[in-house]
């Protein structure tokens, strides 16, 4: 039994020595690894190829093919670290390391009639597979990019776990973790995240699902960021299948935005479709629908099947390509149709058609436009243009444009340094381009050669041109290149804009390109200098600079040197002073430097006459007046820091000459420009007037926020006297207060000043107010209040007004003026008023309504005013405008007066007294009208040596001011007759064209009543040698000689042949008396009222047919006259 025991452990101890020698000759030695490699290839659709080294150590594998239904898995340069002893006791198999220099899976076939292939079934393995480390250098799948991968997974008969699986290549670095079931279709869920090598593109997502079918969700970031959700496959490995949803944040480029992106992407690797919509916005343009479908592999080309938009108005749509395989390149042919110009620009009116091919390839552009058509501005437009990227440069061959009558032709070419250029520029009407440019050019350019060394020639002209505010009449360009060498000259007749004016400017150049000199001449002065652009630092010299402005004249002190490189510009002591010396103004930039946004300057004025802003200023200043100011600032444009200063000295206002200036105190402004703001103290100040304030404004621009106060106090107001002569004295206090807030360009002030203690008197007409008092505010809206009163011995007066739109141009306002018992007087008149006034403005109009009162004047007109004829109503004055203009009245008045029962006039032996009202109108062309009736209830009339009682008379005015229709009656009595006498004068008629007869009672002939009027008896009964010419001096002075019988018997008792008086004008009348002495010889005298010139002549007839006759008066002659019948 011992003996058997002994055996038997022996026989255990030799067994498990062989089976230890055993596995050790599995694990230690090549041969035990190729047979477990035999083994595998038993078991597995496996083939291993040149397997050597030993599980103890390292196992490598020249090559591993490992078949997946119809396709192929190939491992290059296999090399594995395993840990033997779980394989041979534990059937699993621990890879610590594994390395392949590549791994390859081929397409393969479907099986069968070539249908789809059968889902993906991860096969049972005999033995679990635990992968610690595995790395690829090249992982090779048709049709995806090669990449490396480094991952770790455990598969076992339930499937795989994925550790982490990171994928690195040129085109996408890629991190996986998740599992892989086992069987067919097996259960997918991973979690991915992905980033593009050297940018700002990444993405993360999760699968879950079957591998026949999962969902998948994913959010893009970078340039372009949105979410994608749907479905995908990987059935088949070689051509993963997805079915998603794509939203896409809002793509802004620059002033381009693409937004609402909504889009499905379907399909596999090796056949995708894209499709997508989107709102488009483009500056300048309404925001339009944008459509694209595109299909083809992920490794391109990419067919764009469809890209439509409607932009403008209209439509446009392309087909094309997109392949990067070997290289972007982009293939995009299409039309434009029905473009709306307007939509482009709102300037320009019309529509327009063009096709277009677009090339994208090798980083180069080519884009032809061709079949333009359509109309700008009612113009028919048409033509054609190519443009390609050549070598360092482009090409524009050919260029056929035109509008209306404008043409452009020609060709250019810059490339490498060299420039080729050749047009035909045919402009007649290039307001037709509705490009802001009016006028007309005509000319040709041609340019050739490496720069600088071009030859060629300019020629352009104009007759007029304008545009951007500015104007050129009679422009004129010539210019030559030979070898690089320039001379030319650019001239007018006239340039510049509304606020400045040049006459007959010429610019003249001369030298080669690089480095030329320049002239430029104009009316009032002339420059030279000259440019140099051999330097990165360009440089424009000034040598001299001579100009006359404002009525002085001005010369740079000394030359200047103006450099700009690419990121600087920068000058120095640039000066400008008066020429004449005795004027010692200057100003003087003693640095400027700008260096992409940074800004230095500094430099200061020095005694600037005020009267330099003569043009500007709201009133005007005595030359005495000068400024004086420093700056110096720096910092970038919007940060800048710095002082400035600015001061008026000697300053006086001028109302009418020199002698009545005003002196107004210094004005003082110094400022501070800090964080881009800045921040003012003004002070201006004398013993009777004072101002002081502080503004701000920030940032420094004309949208920035403005804030500051004002405070004025002014004790003595005699000096604005001056602003009437009138004004005898005047005297008061205004103080006052602004806030000022806004922007500079929209400026909000709220204020109130208050006039206290005032009193004013006027010397013409002799009228005093005391007690003035005033007052105004105004808020930020634009809203002001304002209140006065004043007040006489007897009267007063009370002003009342409010409105709105001070500030926005659109004034609105109602003022009211109430007085009573006013009075005022004058050498020839004294008058009491009571006025109730009503003055409305709005929409740049004015309407004074009301009524005055004037219950007590004396008028007393002692002397004619001068006789001026009045010219007839066709007369046109040049330079005159007509009351009745198109341009219009912006006041207009509709006031009644009515006179009271103490109204009296006294002129020109008349003494009346008035009762009635007038009503006086201003209407919207200018035109004045008087309208009612003023009756004479009283008073007497000198006529003729006599005082005639006024019986009766009216004055009735129906629209013309100065033509009133008058009726008046006077009479005397005459008692030392029997029976008596009455005798009157009854004139009538328009003011312009009165006519006088003289009636009585008892009736009888105008010559005897004449008599009786004239000289107080009957000249029938008492009659003297003068009553002749004394009625006849009468009858003329009164305008009685129009009376034939008056005339007639006027002429007996003279012994006149001849006596009349016609009017010549409206302010003259001419007296004519003749009287033949004999049958051969006739003398006649004329006298003008208006001239006061008398004129003699005498005929005398020395035959029947000749005639003799002499004239003397302001100019003396003699004709002789000869006279024939027909």
């Amino acid at each position: 039994m011992k003996r058997a025991l002994v055996i038997l452990l022996g026989a255990v101890l030799v067994a498990l020595f062989l089976v230890g020698m055993t596995l050790a000759f599995l694990a230690a030695t090549d041969r035990g690894t190729r047979l477990l490699a035999d083994q595998a290839e038993r078991l597995l659709p496996l083939e291993l190829d040149d397997v050597s080294g030993a599980l103890l150590g390292e196992v490598r594998v020249g090559a591993l093919r490992y078949r997946l239904e119809d396709r192929t898995l190939t491992i290059e340069d296999l090399a594995l670290q395993v840990q033997a002893w779980p394989l041979l006791f534990e059937n699993l198999l621990i890879v610590d390391s594994a390395t392949a220099a590549s791994v390859a899976l081929d397409a393969g076939t479907a099986p069968g009639d070539g249908g789809p292939t059968p889902p993906l079934e991860l096969p049972f393995m005999p033995l679990g597979i635990d992968l610690r480390h595995l790395h690829v250098g090249r992982l090779a799948i048709e049709p995806v990019f090669p990449m490396a991968v480094t991952a770790a997974a455990a598969w076992r008969g339930n499937g795989v776990e994925v550790r982490t699986l990171e994928i690195d290549s040129a085109v996408i670095d890629l991190s996986v973790t998740g599992r892989l079931g086992s069987g067919p279709d097996p259960r997918l869920a991973a979690d991915v995240e992905w980033s593009v090598p050297d940018s700002s593109w990444s993405g993360s997502g999760r699968v879950d699902g079957r591998v026949s079918r999962f969902d998948l969700r994913h959010t893009l970031r970078g340039p372009v960021a949105g979410t994608a959700a749907g479905t995908g496959s990987l059935s088949d490995l070689a051509e993963p299948a997805v079915d998603v949803g794509v939203e896409l944040d809002d793509l802004v480029f620059g002033e381009v935005a693409v937004r609402g992106v909504d889009g499905r992407l379907q399909g596999t690797l090796a056949n995708l479709r894209a499709d997508a919509t989107a709102q488009v916005a483009v500056p300048r343009l309404a925001p339009f629908e944008a459509s694209v479908s595109a299909y083809g592999p992920v490794t391109g080309p990419l067919t764009l099947g469809s890209i439509v938009a409607r932009a403008a108005g209209g439509t446009q749509q392309a087909q094309g390509s997109v392949a990067w395989a070997d290289g972007v390149q982009v293939s995009l042919g299409g039309y434009l149709r029905e473009i709306d110009l307007a939509a482009l620009r709102e300037e320009l009116s019309g529509r327009a058609d063009a096709s277009f091919q677009f090339l994208y390839r090798d980083e180069r552009v080519s884009l032809e436009l061709a079949d333009l058509a359509g109309t700008l501005a009612g113009r028919p437009i048409g033509g054609a243009l190519a443009l390609d990227q050549v070598d360092s440069g482009w090409r524009l061959d050919p260029v056929r444009l035109t509008v209306g009558a404008n043409s452009l032709n020609g060709r250019a070419e810059i490339a490498g340094g060299r420039v080729s250029v050749e047009a035909d520029v045919d402009g007649p009407e290039l307001g037709a381009l509705a490009l802001g440019v009016t006028g007309d050019l005509t000319g040709r350019v041609v340019l050739d050669g490496a720069w600088p060394a071009l030859d060629g020639r300019v020629s352009l002209s104009s007759a007029e041109l304008g545009g951007f505010g500015a104007s050129v009449s009679g422009g004129r360009l010539q210019a030559s290149l030979v070898g690089g060498r320039i001379d030319g000259t650019l001239s007018a007749d006239r340039a510049g804009s509304e606020a400045l004016q040049i006459d007959a400017p010429a610019l003249a150049v001369s030298g080669p390109v690089e480095h030329f000199d320049w002239q430029f001449r104009w009316a009032s002065g002339d420059a030279a200098g000259g440019l140099d652009l051999r330097t990165a630092d360009r440089a424009l010299r000034v040598d001299r600079l001579r100009f006359a402005a404002l009525d002085r004249d001005w010369a740079l002190q000394a030359p200047v040197v103006l450099r700009q490189s690419p990121d600087r510009l920068a000058v120095e002591d640039v000066c400008i002073g008066a020429v004449d010396a005795a004027l010692e103004a200057s100003a003087c930039v003693a640095a400027l430097t700008l260096s992409g946004e940074r800004l230095e300057t500094r430099g200061e004025l020095v005694r600037a006459p005020v009267a330099l802003l003569s043009p500007w200023l709201p009133v005007q200043l005595a030359d005495t007046g000068y400024l004086e100011g420093r700056w110096d600032l720096a910092g970038r444009l919007a940060e800048l820091r710095g002082e400035v200063a600015l001061s008026a000295r000697e300053l006086a206002f001028v109302p009418a000459t020199e002698e009545e200036a005003v002196a107004l105190p210094d004005l003082e402004a110094s400022g501070r420009v800090e964080d881009g703001g800045l921040d003012v103290r003004l002070a201006a100040s004398d013993p009777a007037f004072n101002v002081v304030g502080d503004l701000a404004l920030a940032p420094l621009a004309r949208d920035g926020a403005l804030t500051g106060a004002i405070e004025v106090a002014i004790d003595d107001l005699a000096p604005a006297r001056v602003f009437d002569q009138r004004i005898e004295t005047l005297e008061g206090r205004v103080d006052g207060s602004l806030s000022i807030a806004g922007t500079p360009a929209e400026p909000r002030v709220t204020g109130r000043f208050e006039l206290a203690d005032g009193s004013v008197r006027l010397n013409d007409p002799d009228t005093r107010l005391q007690d003035l008092a005033a007052s105004l505010e105004i808020d930020d809206s634009g809203r002001f209040q304002l209140t006065g009163s004043g007040r006489q011995k007897n009267g007063d007066v009370r002003l009342d007004a409010s409105g709105s739109g001070l500030f926005d141009g659109a004034l609105q306002a109602e003022a009211t003026l109430r007085g009573e018992g006013l009075q005022a007087r004058h050498p020839d008149w004294e008058l009491t008023v009571s006025p109730d006034l009503t003055l409305r403005v709005a929409d740049g109009r004015a309407r004074l309504r009301g009524r005055v009162d004037v219950p007590a004047a004396e008028v007393r007109l002692n002397t004619l005013p001068q006789s001026v004829p009045s010219p007839s109503d066709d007369v046109v004055v040049v330079g005159r405008e007509s009351a009745n203009g198109n341009g219009g009245n912006a006041l207009r008045v509709d006031v009644e007066v009515v006179l009271g029962d103490d109204v009296s006039l006294k002129a020109y032996g008349f003494s009346a007294e008035l009762e009635g009202s007038l009503r006086a109108r201003l209407d919207a062309q200018g035109r004045t009208s008087l309208r009612g009736t003023l009756d004479v209830t009283g008073g007497v009339l000198s006529a003729q040596g006599q005082l005639l009682t006024i019986e009766s008379g009216t004055v009735v005015y129906n629209g013309p001011v100065g033509r009133p229709y008058i009726d008046l009656r006077a009479v005397r009595v005459i008692d030392d007759v029997t029976p008596s006498v009455t005798v009157g004068l009854h004139i009538r008629g328009d003011a312009d064209n009165l006519t006088s007869s003289v009636f009585s009672e008892p009736p009888m002939s105008e010559t005897r009543a004449l008599g009786f009027l004239v000289l107080g008896r009957d000249i029938t009964r008492d009659s003297e040698d003068t009553d002749g010419s004394q009625l006849m001096a009468a009858a003329i002075n009164l305008g009685l000689s129009r009376s034939k019988g008056l005339t007639s018997e006027l002429m007996r008792m003279t012994g006149l042949d001849e006596l009349s008086a016609s009017a010549e004008s409206q302010d003259s009348f001419a007296i004519v008396a003749g009287k033949r002495i004999s049958d051969d010889l006739y003398v006649r005298y004329t006298y003008n009222t208006l001239s006061a010139v008398g004129v003699f002549l005498v005929r005398y007839e020395l035959t029947k047919r000749w005639l003799l006759e002499a004239e003397s008066g302001e100019q003396s002659s003699m004709d002789l006259l000869y006279s024939f019948e027909k």
